[in-house]
């Protein structure tokens, strides 16, 4: 289970991801039960003439999921689900980031940490739990998501302008990067999808969205031009973070 263990799946998109392959391979979902006070999500999968598989989901309390195929009989389909689960997975979101972005004002943040404070998940709960700390200086905000557990925080320093933002790319950075999409020109859209400042290589959500694109539109995507790709680049990495806003 060593392979599979504190994975970045997209937890909002799991149950599609589940319903993707038990349509993919003629199957059918016999139950799908949270248990453990919520902490484990048991999958159970099967069809006539096969026995069942069961996988549990651990949900870890940082964001990331651990997947444990080997219960039940049928661990050979088991194993297959956690390979498809894996492979929904981009493994650079477990490195933290630590990147900052300038011309970022008050009046530019406030909205954006207002706005995550009044998100409401499916049970009409608060889906974001928000710490602000704040002096003369600079003010923080601790951002965690109530359901999925990551984690991130946001310090804008008043006197110059910059927004420091640092955490793994999970569900609350996704969420955070989609609201401040609009304030941000090519440039910035591009540092917040790469996770990366100026002068930096490391490439994060922008390769998973731009494999996406190219394989919906393998003989236009790399014909249109640079501004064009970067913003569906954009959009693909909102869709995909979070396919119901």
């Amino acid at each position: 289970m060593s392979d599979y263990k504190n994975l970045p799946i997209e937890r909002e998109n799991i149950d599609n991801f589940i319903d993707t392959f038990v349509h993919e391979n003629n199957l059918k979902l016999r139950s799908s039960v949270s248990r453990d006070e919520g902490k484990i999500k048991r999958v159970t999968i099967g069809r006539i003439g096969i026995d069942d598989c069961i996988v549990d989901l651990h949900l870890i309390n940082t964001g990331t999921t651990t997947v444990n195929w080997k219960v039940g009989q049928n661990q050979q389909l088991g194993k297959t689900l956690a390979d498809f689960l894996l492979n929904t997975t981009n493994l650079e979101r477990l490195r933290s980031v630590n990147f900052s972005l300038k011309g970022i004002t008050e009046d530019n943040i406030l909205p954006i940490i207002d706005e995550m404070s009044q998100c409401l998940d499916d049970n009409q709960n608060n889906e974001f739990i928000i710490e602000k700390k704040s002096n003369e200086i600079q003010q923080t905000f601790k951002i965690k998501s109530s359901q999925h557990d990551d984690l991130i925080s946001i310090t804008h320093y008043k006197k110059n302008n910059k927004l420091l933002i640092q955490g793994k790319t999970l569900f609350t950075y996704r969420r955070v990067i989609y609201l401040f999409s609009e304030l941000l020109d090519l440039k910035g859209l591009q540092s917040v999808l790469s996770c990366t400042e100026e002068d930096t290589a490391s490439i994060v959500r922008k390769e998973v969205a731009e494999d996406y694109l190219k394989e919906k539109l393998p003989n236009s995507y790399e014909q249109l031009p640079l501004s064009i790709q970067i913003f569906m680049c954009a959009g693909c990495c909102v869709k995909l973070a979070s396919p119901t806003l």
